[in-house]
């Protein structure tokens, strides 16, 4: 085991002469940037669910289904910030998409 460490220390070595970069366990990581705040409104929320797309799933086109995805991932963006009991969603969404605790 000893040899396989040495045989590694010497190639990483040999690597990072050369230009190499390597990031292991020991490479102080970057500080990742701060997440953006949230800023939609209730008004933006409720829009959304009045206005989408609730089966896009069952359509035979892609791009609906690509365009209802990304709406409903915002959609549950916006729930998670402003309806965490889904208070709102349940009035807009159809039964079979509802929550319940």
């Amino acid at each position: 085991m000893k040899e396989f460490l040495d045989f590694v220390a010497q190639y990483k070595a040999k690597k990072i002469a050369e230009g190499a970069v390597f990031i292991d366990s020991t490479t102080p990581r970057p500080t990742p940037p701060p997440k953006p705040k949230f800023t939609g409104t209730m008004e933006e929320y409720k829009d959304m669910l009045a206005s989408h797309d609730w089966f896009y799933g069952m359509s035979d086109d892609f791009r609906v289904w690509k365009a209802g995805s990304a709406v409903d991932s915002r959609m549950r963006m916006y729930q998670f910030a402003l309806d965490p009991d889904f208070k709102i969603w349940n009035q807009y969404a159809p039964d079979y998409f509802k929550f319940s605790k």
